[in-house]
């Protein structure tokens, strides 16, 4: 459920990310795309992670104090 999670942010922002460097910044459409998916796959792995390690986080927490 993690990555699926993590898969459904990702995407809202790839669509977020793409419109501002088309229309915003000005880049051609295969440039947005570059760039959108560069930024797509570093934000995915990172809301993994970091939800990976406060999940452990709490667990090591919860598991002490039973």
């Amino acid at each position: 459920m993690d990555a699926a999670e993590a898969f459904t942010n990702a995407t809202v922002g790839l669509a977020v990310s793409w419109a501002a460097t088309f229309y915003i910044l000005g880049y051609t459409p295969a440039q947005s795309a570059a760039i959108t998916g560069m930024f797509f796959g570093l934000s995915f792995v990172r809301a993994l992670l970091l939800r990976r390690v406060f999940r452990a986080i709490s667990n090591n927490n919860t598991g002490k104090e039973q």
